[in-house]
């Protein structure tokens, strides 16, 4: 969640919608003004300034709402502070699965193009089957599983920290490349489905049917945020809404005609995106405050697409 994080995914992002050509009325009448004037997203420098300015509006977003959220002031730095930080012995060395546990996973030419983050040293598909050390299961390796290395420092083991306290299958040891470099590897499951903003069905959308899937995809999303909150024992608090941690499959409803999304699920434990909140109880309408603006902030471009430029009209507005 790095300033260079967001707006990296936020240039990506908006490259695909280029290619393209709550419910606001659709009819060309009653469009937004703004989204009637040249795209201000295809000048790159406009998109660095709206995104320095999503990130401040964001980190306002966490400072109104620390009454119930633990957040630490450099939230956005690399070595911000975060649940199960220093315990790299446990899970990366003593409880982890050595290499020799491992038959069959190969980390050299199978990395997935992209998926190389402020946080990470990259995410590389399984693509062999493999075992595990008193396992008698036999994996698969049809991409159904993934690696993700992460630089051995202080705040490794908070992901599989995370993993284990939010119930998600994960397996860790420490990996050593050919040049005899360590990181700390974490096995996962796959999560099925794509990018909204990269899905081919959403971007041919009209900006109405667009809409709807970004509300699912909110609804789903919120709904599933706020129940591991509560579930948490550890009162461990997800809070990372960076588009490219929703993965979904969208598909055209048989009956209406229309796209909707389906199996709507987020990814990425990793840090800084999993802190802590305070109180026995979450306040679910205060979750959905906090919720319905940061997903606004970080979805503003997607919005904008579905003729809904809330956001980019409060920061043209802020240039006044």
């Amino acid at each position: 969640m790095l300033f260079r994080q967001i707006f990296l995914q936020l240039a990506a992002c908006t490259l695909l919608l280029l290619s393209t050509v709550h419910c606001l009325p659709t009819s060309p009448s009653q469009t937004p003004a703004s989204v009637n004037k040249p795209n201000p997203f295809k000048d790159a420098s406009f998109r660095k300034a709206f995104n320095k300015w999503v990130f401040k509006k964001s980190r306002e977003n966490f400072e109104k709402h620390k009454d119930w959220l633990v957040i630490p002031d450099n939230l956005y730095a690399r070595d911000a502070p975060c649940p199960g930080e220093g315990e790299n012995e446990r899970w990366f060395v003593k409880q982890s699965i050595s290499k020799s546990d491992i038959e069959g996973i190969i980390l050299d030419d199978e990395k997935l193009k992209g998926i190389l983050g402020d946080y990470n040293e990259g995410v590389y598909n399984v693509t062999k089957p493999f075992t595990l050390q008193g396992d008698p299961n036999e994996y698969p390796g049809d991409g159904a599983y993934l690696v993700k290395l992460v630089e051995l420092k202080r705040t490794a083991s908070c992901e599989p920290y995370a993993l284990e306290e939010f119930g998600v299958w994960h397996r860790t040891w420490t990996h050593e490349d050919k040049n005899g470099r360590k990181s700390g590897a974490i096995l996962l499951k796959r999560v099925p489905g794509e990018y909204v903003y990269s899905n081919e069905l959403w971007r041919k959308s009209d900006p109405g049917q667009k809409l709807v899937v970004l509300n699912q995809v909110r609804e789903k999303g919120g709904k599933d945020l706020f129940n591991s909150a509560t579930n948490s024992k550890k009162k461990l608090f997800r809070h990372d809404l960076n588009v490219g941690n929703f993965l979904c499959k969208i598909v055209i409803n048989e009956n209406t005609g229309q796209i909707e999304a389906k199996g709507v699920e987020q990814i990425d434990l990793g840090p800084p995106g999993v802190h802590w909140r305070k109180g026995e109880e979450l306040d679910e309408s205060k979750f959905w405050e906090w919720y319905n603006r940061e997903f606004d902030l970080r979805w503003s471009v997607e919005h904008y697409f579905a003729h809904d430029p809330r956001i980019l009209d409060e920061y043209l507005a802020s240039l006044k």
